[in-house]
């Protein structure tokens, strides 16, 4: 595929120049030389030769012209190359710059006020918490209502030995459950 995709690019760029030959013979033509058609077609090759050699005369001194060697970091041996070494660049005096901003650090009236809260670290699980924290009171309502549903159900069935165990069995379960949400 990479080879058929070349030789029709190639194909492709000499057609191009040949077209290119053509018009400029025209042009030659349209310009009023008497001469022979031989002579026509000589002098146009001659012309794009000479245009083709000037492109690339005229590229090779840009490129040289652009293109110098200045060395940063490379100490040359060469006595011809120590006159391109870039001298080292001087750091920028930054001590005045620095005095205005420490006074303007020390100047600032927020300095003494910091929110502790915002220092202190938090649980690990704090988020967990958090967001738990709707889930657990649902379930702990329906707890409650089923406790009461319950203890209702052993009163009308009559029962009060079993009716006081039942409260006394509650009343430990609440107080546990108010020690364990404070740990």
């Amino acid at each position: 595929l990479n080879e058929m995709d070349q030789k029709t690019k190639l194909e492709a760029e000499a057609e191009f120049r040949r077209k290119r030959l053509e018009e400029m013979k025209k042009m030659v033509k349209q310009d009023g030389s008497e001469s022979s058609n031989s002579e026509n077609d000589e002098v146009a090759d001659e012309t794009v030769a000479s245009e083709e050699e000037e492109d690339t005369e005229s590229t090779a001194k840009e490129n040289t012209e652009t293109k110098s060697l200045v060395f940063r970091n490379y100490m040359p041996v060469s006595e011809n190359l120590k006159t391109v070494v870039r001298e080292p660049a001087k750091p920028e005096d930054v001590i005045e710059e620095l005095r205005d901003d420490i006074e303007q650090a020390t100047n600032d009236d927020n300095s003494g006020e910091i929110d502790l809260n915002s220092l202190a670290p938090r649980k690990i699980d704090w988020d967990l918490k958090r967001d738990l924290q709707l889930k657990l009171d649902k379930l702990e309502r329906r707890t409650q209502k089923a406790i009461v549903k319950i203890i209702s159900e052993r009163l009308k069935a009559g029962n009060n030995d079993l009716l006081l165990s039942a409260v006394n069995s509650n009343a430990e379960a609440v107080v546990d459950s108010h020690m364990s949400d404070d740990d």
